[in-house]
């Protein structure tokens, strides 16, 4: 699973991820895969969405095309009037300049109708020497479509957005804002209430005193122009700093943003931490968390707001002691915070005794159940989607 979010009714959940299963023109495929299911957790149905690819570069003698699979990586899905949107990368195969095969990666977009039926045909960006990553999809203001990411065309990670479609003009941005040599990863492009749109990601550019990777905000306009771009240290940076600080997720909250990632202290030690960024792009409160499972690293992956605007952090421990001191494999984190980020009650744990559990999405109903949306691994290659439905103290509902 890679994200998760609720019908616009919310009566279901939309699952969305990868499946890999044979593949129609021979070997193993990886495809877009969508999974409804009701607040439960009982399925109401499931797509997937084999893509063939067929060009020009690969045919027979007979002029005839020689199927190429291609290797899909779901992203984002995002509601919109009558259906959905969902974006992720397409694993593309092409000759080089020595007619060998290789792969470059496209971003891959589409539009789904309520029935999760393509609208039209799947859509890709970028070109057959760089590799494009696509990472988030959202409606612009004029009816068109923001697909973003990142690119390495310059020879690092830079920030690459598009607008396709719409009533306005057609427009595509890379590697802006400008910082040579850096390394600049998105995580979330989201709307603002002012009809722009933040992008969030990494950086590991260096400003302001602040070393190693960052969280990173830019603001651009309808028209793809940037409005200013800030970089932040977690509180665990202090003058230069080599702490690594990941961002993983972001939501809106009254007033502005909050981030939610973990630092690398180094040696091993990783620990959740939730940032807030108001409007302006100020932060305003950051908060390193320390988890008591014994001896643990933690990562912070999603957050959700609860009805009464207190926040649920969900994440990973990762190779743990339980109250007992047994050593267990990773399982999933959920924590809860008021807006201030302080604490609340205790952090709590989910999983199976074998594999790795990783909660991936954490939403809010309008009934106030908190839903963990997880890939649960079962060992042996096993690996599933999971829901968890739980009140905002983290204990299990059926």
């Amino acid at each position: 699973m890679k994200d998760m979010i609720t019908s616009t009714d919310g009566s279901n959940v939309l699952m969305y991820g990868n499946k890999t299963a044979e593949s129609v023109a021979g070997g193993n495929d990886t495809n877009f895969f969508i999974i409804i299911t009701d607040q439960n957790g009982s399925v109401v149905t499931e797509m997937e969405y084999p893509i063939i690819h067929q060009s020009d570069d690969f045919k027979n003698e007979d002029d005839t095309f020689i199927d190429k699979y291609q290797v899909e990586n779901a992203s984002r899905i995002t509601a919109i009037d009558g259906g959905y949107l969902v974006v992720g990368t397409s694993q593309y195969p092409v000759l080089n300049e020595e007619l060998e095969e290789t792969t470059v990666n496209l971003v891959m977009y589409g539009q789904l109708d309520a029935d999760l039926n393509l609208v039209g045909d799947w859509l890709f960006l970028g070109d057959s020497v760089n590799n494009y990553v696509g990472v988030d999809i959202a409606e612009a203001a004029d009816g068109g479509i923001l697909v973003a990411g990142y690119t390495d065309v310059k020879g690092t990670n830079d920030l690459y957005y598009a607008k396709i479609g719409g009533t306005s003009d057609d427009w595509t941005r890379n590697g802006i804002p400008e910082r040579p040599a850096s390394d600049d990863r998105l995580i979330r492009a989201l709307p603002t209430s002012t009809g722009e749109f933040a992008l969030f990601g990494q950086t590991d550019a260096i400003t302001e005193g602040k070393g190693g990777v960052n969280v990173e905000r830019t603001i651009i306009s309808q028209d793809g122009q940037i409005g200013n771009s800030l970089i932040y240290g977690n509180t665990s940076d202090a003058g230069d700093s080599d702490i690594d600080d990941f961002p993983f997720d972001v939501v809106e909250k009254p007033g502005g943003f909050a981030v939610i990632g973990y630092s690398d202290l180094g040696g091993g030690n990783e620990k959740p931490f939730l940032m807030s960024v108001d409007l302006t792009g100020a932060a305003t409160n950051e908060v390193l968390y320390d988890v008591e499972f014994g001896t643990v690293n933690a990562r912070g992956f999603s957050i959700t707001q609860t009805l009464t605007n207190d926040i649920i952090l969900i994440g990973e421990l990762i190779d743990f002691e339980d109250d007992q001191g047994t050593q267990r494999n990773n399982e999933l984190l959920f924590m809860r915070t008021d807006q201030a980020g302080t604490q609340i009650g205790e952090p709590k744990n989910f999983g199976v005794e074998n594999g790795d559990d990783v909660a991936i999405r954490a939403l809010t109903t309008p009934e106030g159940n908190i839903l963990v949306g997880a890939t649960y691994d079962f060992g042996g290659g096993l690996t599933l989607f999971a829901l968890l439905k739980m009140n905002s103290d983290g204990e299990l509902k059926q």
